[in-house]
């Protein structure tokens, strides 16, 4: 039987990646709901100006800000104590940090594409295996993995974020199995290409228009994981509509590989 959250009120929530983008959205749209907020990024200037937001949205918001490198073991799991030790607990954690960058392999520096591996799937792995224990303890929880549609589509010139993505979906795939029995959730999300500066001016340059014309907001993911964890989905892309993707890739692959490539590589050339 899949979980679902009835209600966010209380709800001790970790967001990686809060300061920005969907973590944002997301953080916004939870203390609405008045949930408690641990929110997790790199840079503590970000942070303060969302908690001067989040104050706003809700003056009596239950809230922690922890400046924290996810790619970095031990400070994941003192950050992970410091909301343990704060609210006894964590119902749900939001792996939402993530990094990018656009271009071919054979001109991506390895130090970059280390950089991104160490943020997207170290980072992912360290936050959801310090709170593990938490949640197995309390029998309950709900882990979400914000993965992209680039984690089931092989997308040129994003090769090393893909690769990124393409772990964090068959690690989510394969936990959701492994911690059901114990009463944790697993839910991942594909969304399409989001409209946020994680989107750099070189990096729209180099995207096909069709997908800078179809970007979608970081409010619209965020009510979409929402509404995914009041259903209980495990698995589930934004918008949803767009599942079809994964349908004509699996029936009709060879059609499917040389559109992308035409798609992504012609619009390159012409740069």
């Amino acid at each position: 039987m899949r979980k679902k959250i009835n209600s966010f009120q209380d709800l001790r929530v970790v967001i990686t990646g809060a300061s920005g983008g969907i973590g944002s959205a997301l953080s916004m749209a939870l203390a609405r709901q008045d949930a408690r907020l641990a929110l997790v990024a790199r840079q503590a200037e970000g942070l303060e100006a969302l908690a001067t937001q989040l104050k706003a949205i809700s003056p009596n918001l239950s809230m922690l800000s922890i400046v924290n490198d996810v790619g970095d073991r031990l400070a994941v799991n003192q950050a992970c104590e410091q909301v343990v030790s704060a609210w006894g607990g964590i119902d749900l954690l939001i792996n939402n940090a993530g990094c990018a960058h656009h271009s071919l392999f054979i001109a991506t520096d390895l130090a970059l594409a280390d950089n991104i591996l160490q943020t997207n799937v170290t980072g992912v792995m360290n936050w959801t295996k310090a709170v593990l224990p938490v949640m197995v303890a309390q029998q309950s929880g709900w882990i979400v993995f914000v993965s992209s549609i680039a984690g089931r589509v092989g997308v040129p010139d994003e090769s090393v974020y893909v690769a990124s993505k393409f772990a964090v979906t068959g690690f989510a795939e394969a936990l959701s199995m492994e911690v059901e029995s114990d009463g944790i959730h697993v839910t991942t999300v594909f969304p399409l290409a989001v409209d946020t500066p994680f989107f750099s001016a070189h990096a729209r340059q180099r995207l096909p228009p069709r997908t800078v014309q179809t970007m979608i907001s970081p409010e619209v993911v965020a009510q979409q994981i929402i509404q995914g964890l009041q259903k209980g989905d495990r698995s589930f892309t934004v918008p949803r509509r767009y599942k079809f993707i994964f349908g004509i890739k699996a029936l009709w692959p060879d059609f499917f590989r040389a559109q992308t490539k035409k798609t992504v590589m012609d619009h390159l050339e012409k740069l």
